[in-house]
């Protein structure tokens, strides 16, 4: 995933998409950099290994980070918390059905999976977790110190 805008939508991480939460923000950002692999990964030998370990790592970063910021959102009281958990589990589920057909032969989708994955961290990034962000502040949870 390249910082450039495409269809609209920022495909690298950008700090306009710190919602002001350090811990959150880092694994934003986290998820960007295990993106940009996807696009790094390129057509050679053996390269078929490599994204499929990338692939395995960016479902496990995402469904680990998504518990993480859940969490937060149930300690904090969030009020939106049910809905960005079924966010959360759409995009797992789209996610999945991707790189099950990426890992069934299907190399097609991976211009697909790419798009998709930077549209929807821009996007739910940008509105959602930025209106988590907004209730932590405006509730005095917003900044943590960096640990």
């Amino acid at each position: 995933m390249a910082d450039s805008a495409q269809g609209g939508h920022r495909t690298g991480w950008d700090d306009r998409l710190s919602i002001g939460h350090p811990e959150i923000d880092r694994e934003h950002m986290a998820l960007f950099a295990i993106g940009s692999r996807l696009s790094d990964a390129g057509p050679s030998a053996g390269s078929e290994y490599v994204m499929s370990d990338v692939l395995c790592e960016l479902a496990d970063y995402a469904r680990d980070h998504f518990g993480r910021e859940e969490t937060l959102m149930r300690i904090a009281k969030f009020s939106r918390c049910i809905e960005h958990v079924l966010e959360h589990w759409k995009f797992i589920q789209k996610l999945t059905r991707l790189i099950d057909a990426y890992e069934r032969g299907r190399p097609d989708v991976l211009p697909e999976l790419r798009e998709f994955l930077g549209e929807w961290l821009t996007s739910h990034i940008s509105i959602d977790d930025r209106e988590f962000g907004d209730f932590l502040r405006s509730s005095g949870q917003g900044q943590q110190p960096p640990p």
